[in-house]
């Protein structure tokens, strides 16, 4: 769930049964706090899985993870973070370390395919394998199953498995976007972080 959709939507997908599960978009940045986020939180209910933060070029990934964790707290369930700005491979497996190491769960990395092979090509080896310990959602419409895994990186033998392959968006009776469709397993994303 993104700023835009409201809390009324939000309670509306909660009570529709066809509807797992609700990440929730939290901060962005160094500063920026989702105004709906405790309140899309708390209205997810029991399908409320995690939060996400969208990171920015040009902070240190350091204090964009202590931004998003002194928002959300260290027991959100589920903990992303968004690629979609030119951001460096050190920034993304920094944020991911931090997170990590101060909460005991394993962030994911939330991207697409606009983004991914940037991020791919940025990456040394070293960087590459380290990046692929740790989940990846993937949105990209395309085929269910299309992508289970990212290739590897020349030169490494690990590919990036794909927690969460988001691939279709259809509105709701709001008329609110919602990523309904999606293969991955609910257990799997409740326990990943």
């Amino acid at each position: 769930m993104s700023g835009y959709q409201s809390v009324a939507q939000v309670q509306a997908l909660t009570t529709d049964p066809t509807n797992a599960f609700v990440i929730v978009k939290a901060t962005q940045g160094l500063a920026y706090v989702s105004s709906g986020w405790p309140t899309r939180r708390d209205a997810a209910g029991d399908k409320f899985v995690g939060a996400y933060h969208y990171c920015e070029p040009g902070h240190l990934a350091l204090d964009e993870a202590d931004h998003f964790l002194t928002t959300v707290g260290p027991d959100v369930p589920f903990m992303a973070l968004d690629v979609e700005a030119a951001v460096t491979p050190d920034f993304v497996l920094s944020w991911l370390d931090q997170v990590k190491a101060r909460t005991g769960r394993t962030p994911a990395v939330y991207t697409n395919w606009a983004w991914l092979p940037k991020l791919r090509t940025a990456c040394t080896v070293e960087q590459w394998e380290g990046l692929v310990e740790y989940p990846l959602w993937l949105a990209e419409i395309a085929p269910v199953g299309k992508h289970s895994s990212v290739d590897p990186k020349p030169g490494s033998g690990k590919s990036w498995p794909v927690l969460v392959h988001q691939y279709a968006y259809t509105p709701d009776s709001t008329g609110a976007q919602v990523d309904r469709d999606w293969t991955g397993d609910l257990a799997r994303l409740r326990g990943a972080s």
